[in-house]
């Protein structure tokens, strides 16, 4: 299992919602579902870098010290 540092960038939402972690996971669903399951996000639509290119499939694999930025969709203008 990797271990991979995981930001998460909640503009708006408490401290909390906001900062970063070390975890293990093999593949980019295990975060998901660690963000899902750890706070109440049905609402949001979210972009996911790797290693600061965007990621999309939610089964890509992980390795040691990548790092995964999660970010939710805003509108505005």
């Amino acid at each position: 299992m990797a271990k991979v540092h995981v930001k998460l960038n909640f503009l708006g939402r408490s401290d909390e919602m906001n900062g970063e972690k070390m975890i293990e996971a093999k593949e980019l669903s295990e975060v998901m579902r660690l963000i899902r399951d750890s706070y109440p996000l049905d609402y949001y639509t979210f972009l996911i870098f790797k290693n600061g290119v965007k990621v999309e499939d939610e089964h890509e694999r992980l390795g040691d010290g990548d790092e995964v930025v999660v970010t939710p969709v805003f509108s505005g203008g």
